[in-house]
């Protein structure tokens, strides 16, 4: 569809400034193709500022970038898979700043089990950790059992089309069930070889271009691939990749299914979609539900 076309879909009569040409055209560009109407670009922030000031929060994987900070009007804590002073060697690690870093990591577990917490919030909120769990459906019914009736989880989740995810097809409802009932605790080696040797580059602003490079070959890449399935086979350590890759449409499909198919207790209510060249992630609030 050339640009002229989405200009005159979008009726220009009706647009009321550039900011809404904008998210009009970046609609039709990046959402309205997936078959989804009316959803907003919203930021982290806009994200946090859903929840009421007072509010009890549980923060899974602040690491060095909390999305809410100790002393902001919430009552907050954390949980990680390192306490405090972990957080900061790997932030040093990884060149990142430790400015931000909560001072006390309420609950800790190095296996990253969320069952270690015995109290109940109004809100869990995650940034680039959903992705993460080999059993999506377990992290989600363990979330589920922190929350009070009616509370919310706030997920910020990465776009794949727009990360070095890009490559690979969005995950399947028939996969996360899967993983469910065979009890997958780690990742698959599929999941490995794609996240360590086939992956797209990371720039985000060449993502929106359309310049997504080219995927590399897995027929020339013999020697790495033998380090991977080494490394996969041998290593007693948790290899962390992304075990699953989303786009806003196919969350909203998955989380729908889930929900309708009684896995889960937790029904989609907000979804968001990715800022136009400034970032590649979007958000979701899941409203815990009654048993059924």
């Amino acid at each position: 569809m050339s640009l002229n076309t989405i200009i005159r879909k979008i009726k220009p009569k009706y647009i009321k400034d550039k900011e809404d040409l904008l998210y009009k055209l970046t609609s039709h560009l990046f959402v309205d193709n997936e078959g989804l109407k009316g959803l907003r670009s919203k930021t982290r922030e806009d994200m946090i500022a859903l929840i009421p000031k007072g509010s009890k929060v549980l923060e899974i994987g602040p690491f060095y970038c909390p999305l809410i900070e100790k002393h902001t009007g919430y009552d907050i804590k954390y949980f990680d898979v390192l306490d405090t002073e972990q957080l900061h060697v790997r932030a040093v690690e990884w060149g990142a700043s430790t400015e931000k870093i909560p001072s006390k990591i309420d609950f800790v577990s190095p296996t990253g089990d969320l069952t270690i917490i015995d109290e109940k919030f109004d809100y869990v909120i995650s940034s680039h950790n959903i992705e993460h769990h080999p059993d999506l459906i377990k992290h989600l019914k363990i979330v589920e059992n922190l929350l009070v009736d009616g509370g919310k989880f706030i997920a910020i989740v990465p776009d794949r089309r727009f990360t070095y995810d890009h490559f690979f097809i969005s995950s399947s409802i028939t996969d996360i069930i899967d993983a469910h009932i065979n009890k997958v605790t780690k990742h698959s080696l599929k999941n490995i070889i794609e996240h360590k040797l086939l992956h797209a580059h990371n720039g985000l602003t060449h993502h929106y271009a359309g310049k997504h490079g080219v995927q590399p070959k897995l027929a020339d890449l013999k020697d790495k691939l033998d380090n991977v399935i080494d490394e996969y086979l041998n290593s007693e350590k948790y290899i962390d990749v992304h075990a699953w890759t989303f786009t806003p449409r196919s969350f909203k499909d998955n989380i729908d299914t889930l929900h309708k198919l009684g896995y889960i207790n937790l029904e989609l209510k907000v979804l968001t979609m990715p800022i136009y060249k400034r970032t590649f992630e979007f958000g979701a609030v899941l409203e815990k539900t009654e048993n059924k």
